[in-house]
C-alpha cells in the first residue's frame, strides 16, 4: 500500500530534507497513559519520529519506569574478566584463571563479536553515563577500574544511585558543567528521547577529550519487530521515543557533529524482540507471553543481527 505524504512536520534532524511519509498511528503501551501519535518517516535517510512530540514528555516517565528501579549489582565471573582482560584492554584487572576459565573466556569472547555485545574497551579517564537511572551500569563499570560519573533528570533515580555510593547528579545533561573532561561518554537507549538530537552531539563533542569515544544504543527503524508489530514494538515506546533511528540518519548526524564512526553493531540481545512479540500477544487477547530472557529466541536474533534487522544499534563514534 502506497504511504500517504506526511506535512507540517518541519526538517529532518539528520537530513535536513523536508519529505516525511505517514507510516502508522501510535498509542502509549506500557503505562495506560491516553494519547495518540503519528509516526512519520524521512523519505530520505529513514529517520523516523513521532507526531506532534508530547507538550509534558516528563508526565510519560511515572516512578515505576523500568530505568528507575533498585537493584544489586553482581561480579563478573572470571572468565569473563578474563575476556576483558585478553581482547578489551583491561589488562590491570588481576584474574585468577584455570584452563577452564581460558577456554570459556575465550568461547565468550567469540559469542560477543558473533552477537554484536556492547563492550567498551578500557582506557584511562572518566567514564560519563548520560541517562545513568539509578547508577547500574556505572556501579559495574566502577569495579572494571573505571573513574565513572553520570547525570539524570529523575531526582528518584538519582536519590537511589546515592544509596549505592553512585555519583550521579539530577539535571539536564545539555546545561551541565562536567567538572572535567572524558574519556568516554556513553548515552544507554538515551538518544531517542531527545527533541534535539545534535544538540546532544555537540554537547558531547565539547565533553570529550580528543580522540575520545562516545558509546550509543538506539532503537533500530530497520528492525524486523518494528516492522511486523508497529506500535506493538517495544522499542518504539510512543510517546517517550521521540525519534527511531536509521543507521544512514546516525552517520549524516555525526559526521555533521564532528564525529568519525568506529564501528556499528546489531545486538542479538532478544529482550526487545521477545517483549514486542509479547505486546502483540497481548493486543491480540492471548493470556500468555515468552519470557524476556528465553534463549530459544537467539535462532530468530542472531540471523537479525547478522542482516542488520535487530531491534537495536549500537554506535561506537570516535570525537575528531
Amino acid at each position: 500500500m502506497k504511504k500517504k505524504i506526511a506535512f507540517g512536520i518541519g526538517r529532518c534532524a539528520a537530513c535536513d530534507s523536508d519529505k516525511w511519509k505517514f507510516l502508522f498511528k501510535s498509542t502509549e503501551m506500557r503505562h495506560g497513559i491516553a494519547g495518540e501519535w503519528d509516526v512519520c518517516g524521512c523519505r530520505s535517510c529513514g529517520l523516523m519520529r513521532i507526531f506532534p512530540f508530547p507538550e509534558k514528555l516528563l508526565k510519560y516517565y511515572p516512578e515505576d519506569y523500568t530505568a528507575y528501579y533498585a537493584y544489586k549489582t553482581k561480579d563478573l565471573p572470571n572468565y569473563k574478566k578474563l575476556a576483558l582482560k585478553r581482547h578489551y584492554s583491561y589488562s590491570h584487572l588481576k584474574v585468577e584463571s584455570s584452563f577452564k576459565d581460558l577456554l570459556k573466556s575465550e568461547l565468550y569472547f567469540a559469542y560477543t563479536k558473533l552477537s554484536g555485545n556492547r563492550i567498551i574497551p578500557f582506557r584511562n579517564g572518566l567514564l560519563f553515563d548520560v541517562g545513568a537511572g539509578v547508577g547500574e551500569f556505572l556501579e559495574s563499570q566502577g569495579k572494571l577500574g573505571w573513574d565513572v560519573g553520570g547525570i539524570d533528570f529523575s531526582e528518584h533515580a538519582c536519590r537511589i544511585a546515592k544509596k549505592h555510593g553512585i555519583d550521579v547528579q539530577f539535571g539536564d545533561y545539555l546545561k551541565a558543567n562536567l567538572k572535567k573532561k572524558a574519556a568516554v561518554v556513553n548515552a544507554t537507549f538515551i538518544l531517542e528521547h531527545l527533541p534535539n538530537p545534535n544538540a546532544f552531539f555537540i554537547k558531547t563533542h565539547a565533553v570529550l577529550e580528543k580522540k575520545s569515544l562516545l558509546v550509543f544504543d538506539v532503537p533500530n527503524a530497520k528492525a524486523l519487530d518494528l516492522a511486523l508489530f508497529k506500535n506493538n514494538c517495544y522499542a518504539l515506546d510512543s510517546p517517550r521515543h521521540l525519534f527511531v533511528y536509521s543507521p544512514r540518519s546516525l552517520l549524516l548526524m555525526l559526521e555533521r557533529n564532528g564525529f568519525v564512526v568506529k564501528k556499528i553493531l546489531y545486538p542479538a540481545n532478544p529482550s526487545h524482540f521477545i517483549k514486542s512479540v509479547n505486546l502483540w500477544l497481548k493486543s491480540k487477547g492471548f493470556k500468555f507471553s515468552f519470557s524476556p530472557t528465553n534463549k530459544i529466541f537467539y535462532f530468530v536474533t542472531i540471523p537479525l543481527s547478522l542482516l542488520h534487522k535487530s531491534s537495536e544499534i549500537t554506535v561506537y563514534a570516535e570525537k575528531n
